[in-house]
């Protein structure tokens, strides 16, 4: 009896170690984006950059820069310039729902905390398998501290133009180096 009763502890302690072991759990793939992320404050990197912004004078506004490319039907999406408060986790992520693409850039507090300053991030992701000539695109942004998931911008984009840039918010101060 004691054999059986120290084999079924045996097995329930098995049991919640494993369940509780984070490296058995399985990294889950969401939406359709690829090669997503995000950049530190101050933006990408002209060689993190996978989108090149067009023109130099509106290279300060919150822009989404884009580009496709038709041979291997991979949209390039990267928005620059995006205000968000320093300290937080941020992402992206890109699905696709009856005919729309839908792109949200999230931003999370740090186990609640927050910094007293605000940055400027870059948030960039891949739509590949884009076949039409024209798309309907909407940006959110989701901020955990609003209670609503903003709606930055709603648009269609002319494939056929193969690149192009769309100022979500038009920026000054500190983001404009004071301009």
């Amino acid at each position: 009896m004691r054999l059986f009763i120290h084999s079924i502890i045996v097995i329930a302690l098995s049991i919640f170690i494993i369940s509780c072991d984070s490296s058995s759990e399985k990294e889950e793939l969401i939406g359709i984006g690829l090669n997503s992320k995000v950049s530190e404050c101050g933006g990408f990197t002209e060689t993190k950059s996978i989108v090149k912004t067009l023109d130099e004078e509106t290279s300060c506004n919150d822009m989404l820069n884009w580009n496709y490319n038709s041979e291997t039907k991979v949209l390039s999406l990267q928005n620059d310039n995006v205000g968000l408060n320093c300290c937080g986790i941020h992402s992206i992520t890109a699905e696709k729902i009856d005919n729309k693409y839908i792109v949200t850039e999230i931003d999370k507090s740090e186990n609640g905390a927050r910094c007293g300053c605000m940055c400027t991030f870059s948030f960039a992701v891949e739509i590949p398998n884009v076949e039409n000539e024209s798309i309907n695109l909407v940006l959110k942004r989701n901020i955990e501290e609003n209670e609503e998931t903003e709606t930055p911008l709603e648009t269609t984009i002319d494939l056929t133009q193969n690149s192009g840039s769309i100022i979500i918010q038009e920026q000054s101060g500190f983001v404009c180096g004071g301009k």
